[in-house]
């Protein structure tokens, strides 16, 4: 199985940032330790925002498009976050890249129309992540009606 685990990652206001989620759940431990090497670039500066970001720590390697987003409706007029996919190191991650950022264009939609990330408490993120990873391992493609 090349996808390892997926994440869903933010900029918190006051703790800074963060991973929020997991799937599978088991994955947490092993990405929450990584994220201390690898937090500026997952909830990076505004210029890493919106590209493609690919850092490999540990054996792994993570792979991200993070999404800024400035209103003032938001702490700190931003909402920052990031859902990123972890693959072994040894993975060609060529063919992920289009799903990754494509998940985190659908999330930044979402959260321009419906504030689907901050207005709510994201407890429907958990589901959407389970679905995704076992979309993406088991099918390797998702579709998903929100």
């Amino acid at each position: 199985m090349a996808l390892k685990c997926i994440f869903y990652s933010e900029f918190h206001h006051i703790t800074g940032p963060q991973i929020v989620f997991t799937e599978p759940k088991e994955c947490a431990e092993s990405v929450i330790e990584s994220f201390g090497h690898l937090s500026e670039y997952i909830i990076p500066k505004r210029e890493l925002c919106h590209s493609l970001v690919t850092v490999d720590v540990q054996g792994e390697r993570f792979l991200g498009f993070p999404i800024l987003i400035e209103n003032k409706k938001y702490q700190r007029n931003k909402l920052l976050f990031n859902f990123g996919l972890v693959f072994s190191t040894s993975v060609d991650t060529k063919s992920y890249e289009l799903v990754c950022k494509k998940i985190n264009l659908c999330f930044q939609e979402l959260e321009l129309e419906n504030e689907y990330l901050s207005a709510s408490t994201k407890e429907h993120v958990p589901k959407l992540l389970h679905r995704l990873y076992t979309d993406l391992t088991n099918e390797g493609l998702s579709n998903i009606q929100i």
